[in-house]
C-alpha cells in the first residue's frame, strides 16, 4: 500500500513540473503546414509543431509551406514558403533574421528591450504593432 501512494505522489510531482516548464529556446512552433527544417552543420532535421527552436539556428520553410513561431515574448513570426529565419540576442533586444523568402511579424509589446527584423535588403528596422517583409 505504501508503494502505491509513494508512486502515485512521484507521478503528481512529475505532471506538475513538466505544465509549468518554460521553454529554453528563442521560439516554439505553433503550426507548420508543409515542411519546416531546422538546418544545422550536421544537415536539415525536420521539425513539428509544438518543438522549441534554439538560439542562433536558421529555420526553413519548403516550397508550399508556411510556419507560425511563437517568441518567447509573446510575438508571432508568421514564416512563408522558402523562407529562412533565424533569431539572436543581444541584452534586452532580440533580432530576428530573415535569411530568405519573407515574414510578417506580430510584435507583443515589450517592457524593456526592442525587437528588431534584419534583411539582406534593410539593415535592421524596429518593430512595433504588425511587419511585413
Amino acid at each position: 500500500m505504501a508503494a502505491v501512494v509513494v508512486a502515485a505522489a512521484g507521478l503528481s510531482i512529475w505532471v506538475g513540473r513538466r505544465s509549468v516548464r518554460t521553454h529554453t529556446g528563442r521560439a516554439i512552433v505553433q503550426t507548420a503546414t508543409g515542411q519546416l527544417y531546422e538546418i544545422t552543420p550536421a544537415g536539415m532535421r525536420p521539425l513539428a509543431a509544438g518543438q522549441e527552436l534554439p538560439d542562433n539556428i536558421e529555420i526553413r520553410t519548403a516550397k508550399d509551406s508556411d510556419a507560425l513561431l511563437q517568441l518567447r515574448d509573446g510575438s508571432v513570426v508568421e514564416l512563408r514558403e522558402r523562407s529562412g529565419y533565424s533569431a539572436s540576442q543581444s541584452g534586452n533586444d532580440l533580432t530576428i533574421h530573415l535569411e530568405r523568402g519573407s515574414i510578417i511579424v506580430e510584435a507583443a509589446h515589450r517592457r524593456s528591450g526592442h525587437l528588431f527584423v534584419a534583411t539582406a535588403r534593410i539593415a535592421r528596422v524596429a518593430v512595433t504593432g504588425r511587419f511585413s517583409a
